[in-house]
Protein backbone atom coordinates (compact mmCIF):
# COMPACT_ATOMS: atom_id res chain seq x y z
CA UNK A 1 0.00 0.00 0.00
CA UNK A 2 2.95 2.26 -0.47
CA UNK A 3 2.31 3.40 -3.42
CA UNK A 4 -0.98 4.22 -3.21
CA UNK A 5 0.17 7.28 -0.28
CA UNK A 6 2.38 8.82 -3.41
CA UNK A 7 -0.54 9.28 -5.03
CA UNK A 8 -2.86 10.72 -2.34
CA UNK A 9 -3.79 14.30 -1.71
CA UNK A 10 -4.35 15.97 1.77
CA UNK A 11 -6.49 19.03 2.77
CA UNK A 12 -3.48 20.97 3.15
CA UNK A 13 -2.10 20.53 -0.44
CA UNK A 14 -5.56 20.89 -2.30
CA UNK A 15 -5.49 24.14 -0.06
CA UNK A 16 -2.14 25.17 -1.01
CA UNK A 17 -1.50 24.03 -4.67
CA UNK A 18 -5.21 24.47 -5.92
CA UNK A 19 -6.27 26.95 -3.88
CA UNK A 20 -9.48 25.13 -2.73
CA UNK A 21 -10.63 23.31 0.05
CA UNK A 22 -12.38 20.06 0.19
CA UNK A 23 -15.19 19.83 2.07
CA UNK A 24 -15.56 18.63 5.33
CA UNK A 25 -17.76 15.95 7.72
CA UNK A 26 -18.91 19.20 8.27
CA UNK A 27 -20.83 19.82 5.00
CA UNK A 28 -18.97 23.09 3.95
CA UNK A 29 -15.08 23.68 4.11
CA UNK A 30 -13.64 25.88 6.73
CA UNK A 31 -13.67 28.76 3.88
CA UNK A 32 -17.28 28.83 3.53
CA UNK A 33 -17.59 28.59 7.28
CA UNK A 34 -15.75 31.25 8.05
CA UNK A 35 -17.76 33.21 5.65
CA UNK A 36 -20.92 33.19 7.63
CA UNK A 37 -19.54 34.00 10.39
CA UNK A 38 -20.12 37.56 8.97
CA UNK A 39 -23.64 36.84 10.23
CA UNK A 40 -22.73 37.19 13.48
CA UNK A 41 -22.51 40.84 15.54
CA UNK A 42 -20.04 39.03 17.94
CA UNK A 43 -18.30 35.63 18.33
CA UNK A 44 -17.50 33.24 21.19
CA UNK A 45 -14.30 33.28 22.88
CA UNK A 46 -13.58 29.91 21.65
CA UNK A 47 -14.34 30.57 18.21
CA UNK A 48 -12.05 33.91 18.11
CA UNK A 49 -9.41 32.32 19.62
CA UNK A 50 -9.40 29.46 17.11
CA UNK A 51 -9.58 32.40 13.83
CA UNK A 52 -6.55 33.76 15.55
CA UNK A 53 -4.78 30.81 15.49
CA UNK A 54 -5.87 30.22 12.15
CA UNK A 55 -8.03 26.96 12.90
CA UNK A 56 -11.15 25.73 12.12
CA UNK A 57 -13.64 26.72 14.93
CA UNK A 58 -15.66 23.34 14.39
CA UNK A 59 -12.78 21.56 16.16
CA UNK A 60 -13.32 22.57 19.00
CA UNK A 61 -11.70 19.99 21.36
CA UNK A 62 -8.48 19.87 19.32
CA UNK A 63 -8.23 23.47 19.06
CA UNK A 64 -8.19 23.47 23.18
CA UNK A 65 -4.92 21.01 23.15
CA UNK A 66 -3.15 24.13 21.25
CA UNK A 67 0.22 25.31 23.23
CA UNK A 68 -1.27 29.22 22.80
CA UNK A 69 -4.49 28.22 23.08
CA UNK A 70 -5.32 28.67 26.69
CA UNK A 71 -2.34 32.26 26.83
CA UNK A 72 -5.04 33.41 24.36
CA UNK A 73 -7.89 32.86 26.26
CA UNK A 74 -6.16 33.89 29.61
CA UNK A 75 -5.28 37.31 28.05
CA UNK A 76 -8.61 38.11 26.51
CA UNK A 77 -10.88 37.27 30.00
CA UNK A 78 -8.57 39.23 31.96
CA UNK A 79 -8.98 42.16 29.58
CA UNK A 80 -12.66 41.52 29.74
CA UNK A 81 -12.94 41.41 33.43
CA UNK A 82 -10.79 44.84 34.08
CA UNK A 83 -13.27 46.25 31.84
CA UNK A 84 -10.46 46.67 28.79
CA UNK A 85 -12.82 44.56 26.54
CA UNK A 86 -16.82 45.77 25.77
CA UNK A 87 -18.17 43.09 25.23
CA UNK A 88 -21.33 41.03 26.18
CA UNK A 89 -20.77 37.98 29.07
CA UNK A 90 -22.69 36.28 31.94
CA UNK A 91 -21.92 36.79 35.68
CA UNK A 92 -22.68 34.41 38.39
CA UNK A 93 -24.70 36.02 41.73
CA UNK A 94 -21.12 37.41 42.98
CA UNK A 95 -19.87 38.75 39.91
CA UNK A 96 -17.83 36.13 38.54
CA UNK A 97 -17.62 36.16 34.65
CA UNK A 98 -19.13 32.41 33.41
CA UNK A 99 -16.41 30.81 31.59
CA UNK A 100 -17.45 30.36 27.47
CA UNK A 101 -19.83 32.97 28.07
CA UNK A 102 -17.79 35.84 26.59
CA UNK A 103 -19.02 37.16 23.01
CA UNK A 104 -16.14 39.44 21.23
CA UNK A 105 -17.56 41.81 18.23
CA UNK A 106 -15.79 41.34 15.08
CA UNK A 107 -13.88 45.10 15.27
CA UNK A 108 -12.70 44.66 18.86
CA UNK A 109 -11.62 40.74 17.62
CA UNK A 110 -9.53 42.02 14.40
CA UNK A 111 -7.93 44.99 16.73
CA UNK A 112 -6.56 42.35 19.12
CA UNK A 113 -5.35 40.47 16.12
CA UNK A 114 -3.56 43.10 14.23
CA UNK A 115 -2.36 44.02 18.09
CA UNK A 116 -0.93 41.09 18.74
CA UNK A 117 0.29 39.60 15.12
CA UNK A 118 -2.93 36.68 14.90
CA UNK A 119 -5.10 36.17 12.20
CA UNK A 120 -7.84 37.31 11.57
CA UNK A 121 -9.98 36.38 7.85
CA UNK A 122 -13.56 36.67 8.88
CA UNK A 123 -15.36 38.98 6.80
CA UNK A 124 -17.20 42.08 9.05
CA UNK A 125 -20.41 41.81 10.39
CA UNK A 126 -23.26 42.76 8.36
CA UNK A 127 -26.15 44.29 9.65
CA UNK A 128 -29.33 44.57 8.41
CA UNK A 129 -30.42 47.74 6.41
CA UNK A 130 -33.65 47.33 8.96
CA UNK A 131 -32.62 46.35 11.59
CA UNK A 132 -35.13 44.83 14.81
CA UNK A 133 -36.70 47.21 16.79
CA UNK A 134 -34.35 47.41 19.66
CA UNK A 135 -35.35 47.60 23.11
CA UNK A 136 -35.65 50.75 25.36
CA UNK A 137 -34.08 51.68 28.69
CA UNK A 138 -37.16 51.06 30.29
CA UNK A 139 -37.39 47.64 28.81
CA UNK A 140 -33.80 47.25 29.26
CA UNK A 141 -34.10 47.66 32.68
CA UNK A 142 -37.34 45.92 33.22
CA UNK A 143 -35.39 42.78 32.05
CA UNK A 144 -31.76 43.36 34.36
CA UNK A 145 -34.24 43.52 37.30
CA UNK A 146 -36.31 40.14 36.09
CA UNK A 147 -32.56 38.52 35.94
CA UNK A 148 -31.72 39.55 39.18
CA UNK A 149 -35.11 38.71 40.68
CA UNK A 150 -34.54 34.74 39.59
CA UNK A 151 -30.85 35.21 40.64
CA UNK A 152 -32.11 36.38 44.24
CA UNK A 153 -34.63 33.60 44.43
CA UNK A 154 -32.36 31.20 43.42
CA UNK A 155 -29.94 32.60 46.60
CA UNK A 156 -32.91 32.37 48.73
CA UNK A 157 -33.53 28.62 48.06
CA UNK A 158 -30.25 28.05 48.93
CA UNK A 159 -30.33 30.17 52.10
CA UNK A 160 -33.32 27.64 53.31
CA UNK A 161 -30.65 24.87 53.47
CA UNK A 162 -29.22 26.79 55.90
CA UNK A 163 -29.10 26.47 60.00
CA UNK A 164 -30.39 29.93 60.13
CA UNK A 165 -34.03 30.16 59.20
CA UNK A 166 -35.17 32.67 56.00
CA UNK A 167 -37.27 34.42 58.49
CA UNK A 168 -34.08 34.90 60.67
CA UNK A 169 -32.20 35.89 58.12
CA UNK A 170 -34.36 38.63 56.79
CA UNK A 171 -34.37 39.56 60.27
CA UNK A 172 -30.72 39.62 60.46
CA UNK A 173 -30.56 41.50 57.38
CA UNK A 174 -33.08 44.11 58.29
CA UNK A 175 -30.88 44.77 61.84
CA UNK A 176 -27.67 45.35 59.51
CA UNK A 177 -29.68 47.98 57.66
CA UNK A 178 -30.69 49.55 60.36
CA UNK A 179 -27.27 49.82 62.05
CA UNK A 180 -26.07 50.75 58.64
CA UNK A 181 -28.81 53.54 58.72
CA UNK A 182 -27.44 54.71 62.21
CA UNK A 183 -24.17 54.63 60.94
CA UNK A 184 -24.34 56.95 57.94
CA UNK A 185 -26.33 59.68 59.82
CA UNK A 186 -23.75 59.30 62.90
CA UNK A 187 -21.25 59.86 60.15
CA UNK A 188 -22.73 63.09 58.81
CA UNK A 189 -23.89 64.53 61.87
CA UNK A 190 -19.95 64.24 62.59
CA UNK A 191 -19.29 65.79 59.58
CA UNK A 192 -21.55 68.64 59.90
CA UNK A 193 -21.10 69.27 63.57
CA UNK A 194 -18.59 71.94 64.76
CA UNK A 195 -16.02 70.59 67.63
CA UNK A 196 -17.34 72.08 70.87
CA UNK A 197 -15.61 74.64 72.73
CA UNK A 198 -14.24 73.98 76.38
CA UNK A 199 -16.95 75.89 78.12
CA UNK A 200 -19.85 73.80 76.34
CA UNK A 201 -17.75 70.92 76.59
CA UNK A 202 -17.77 71.52 80.12
CA UNK A 203 -21.78 71.94 80.43
CA UNK A 204 -22.19 68.96 78.50
CA UNK A 205 -20.40 67.36 81.79
CA UNK A 206 -22.11 69.34 84.14
CA UNK A 207 -25.67 68.35 82.47
CA UNK A 208 -24.65 64.72 82.67
CA UNK A 209 -23.60 64.51 86.26
CA UNK A 210 -26.86 66.65 86.58
CA UNK A 211 -28.54 63.86 85.01
CA UNK A 212 -26.98 61.00 87.55
CA UNK A 213 -28.35 63.43 90.28
CA UNK A 214 -31.87 63.35 89.26
CA UNK A 215 -32.39 59.74 88.72
CA UNK A 216 -30.42 59.22 92.06
CA UNK A 217 -33.34 61.61 93.37
CA UNK A 218 -35.52 59.29 92.30
CA UNK A 219 -34.40 56.27 93.19
CA UNK A 220 -34.98 57.64 96.72
CA UNK A 221 -38.34 58.97 96.15
CA UNK A 222 -39.21 55.50 95.06
CA UNK A 223 -38.66 54.28 99.13
CA UNK A 224 -40.28 57.22 100.50
CA UNK A 225 -42.82 54.41 101.28
CA UNK A 226 -40.34 52.50 103.18
CA UNK A 227 -39.19 55.98 105.33
CA UNK A 228 -40.29 56.74 108.99
CA UNK A 229 -43.33 59.05 108.60
CA UNK A 230 -41.37 62.22 109.86
CA UNK A 231 -38.93 61.62 106.74
CA UNK A 232 -41.95 61.60 104.26
CA UNK A 233 -42.42 64.47 101.78
CA UNK A 234 -45.56 66.83 102.27
CA UNK A 235 -47.23 66.95 99.00
CA UNK A 236 -46.30 70.09 98.21
CA UNK A 237 -43.04 69.64 98.38
CA UNK A 238 -43.22 65.97 96.63
CA UNK A 239 -44.93 68.21 93.40
CA UNK A 240 -42.30 70.78 94.06
CA UNK A 241 -39.27 68.00 93.50
CA UNK A 242 -41.01 65.95 90.99
CA UNK A 243 -41.74 68.97 88.98
CA UNK A 244 -38.12 69.81 89.38
CA UNK A 245 -36.90 66.38 88.76
CA UNK A 246 -39.24 66.19 85.48
CA UNK A 247 -37.94 69.66 83.85
CA UNK A 248 -33.86 68.73 84.85
CA UNK A 249 -34.66 65.54 83.03
CA UNK A 250 -36.41 66.96 79.85
CA UNK A 251 -32.94 69.52 79.78
CA UNK A 252 -30.80 67.09 80.31
CA UNK A 253 -31.93 64.54 77.48
CA UNK A 254 -32.23 67.71 74.94
CA UNK A 255 -28.96 68.88 73.26
CA UNK A 256 -29.59 72.28 74.27
CA UNK A 257 -26.38 73.85 76.40
CA UNK A 258 -26.39 76.54 78.65
CA UNK A 259 -23.92 79.58 79.34
CA UNK A 260 -23.87 79.08 83.06
CA UNK A 261 -26.24 78.37 85.96
CA UNK A 262 -28.36 81.45 85.81
CA UNK A 263 -28.94 80.84 82.10
CA UNK A 264 -30.31 77.64 82.74
CA UNK A 265 -32.31 78.88 85.83
CA UNK A 266 -34.41 81.24 83.51
CA UNK A 267 -34.87 78.96 80.85
CA UNK A 268 -36.36 76.77 83.05
CA UNK A 269 -38.78 79.41 84.67
CA UNK A 270 -40.09 80.86 81.39
CA UNK A 271 -40.43 77.33 80.29
CA UNK A 272 -42.52 75.74 82.99
CA UNK A 273 -44.30 79.31 83.99
CA UNK A 274 -47.41 78.10 86.70
CA UNK A 275 -45.85 75.12 87.91
CA UNK A 276 -44.90 74.32 91.09
CA UNK A 277 -41.16 74.84 92.75
CA UNK A 278 -40.00 76.29 89.25
CA UNK A 279 -39.90 79.76 89.68
CA UNK A 280 -37.00 81.93 89.28
CA UNK A 281 -36.80 82.55 92.59
CA UNK A 282 -36.99 78.94 94.20
CA UNK A 283 -34.78 77.46 91.35
CA UNK A 284 -31.95 79.97 92.22
CA UNK A 285 -32.75 78.71 95.95
CA UNK A 286 -32.99 75.14 95.60
CA UNK A 287 -29.59 75.32 93.17
CA UNK A 288 -27.77 77.41 95.84
CA UNK A 289 -28.86 75.28 98.77
CA UNK A 290 -27.91 71.60 96.19
CA UNK A 291 -24.38 72.90 96.74
CA UNK A 292 -24.23 71.72 100.36
CA UNK A 293 -25.93 68.40 99.78
CA UNK A 294 -24.05 65.46 101.07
Amino acid sequence: MSWLKEYLITKEDAKKYFDFEIETEQGISKKEYIAHLSMFPDLCIDNVISLFLDLDPRDYNKNKKHPRYNIIYDAIYGAVEKGDIKCYYETDINGHIWDNTIRIPHNIAKQWADTYGLKWNVPPYKPLNNPPVQLDDKDKTINLLEIKILELEEQLAKEQGMVRTLDEHLQYNDSLLVEKDKLIIELKNTITTEQPSEEETQLQKDNQELKAQVEELQAELKKKDDQPSDKIISGKSETAYLNLIHALKETCLSNETFENQEKLIKDLSEMYTGYTGLSESNLRDKFSKSKDLK
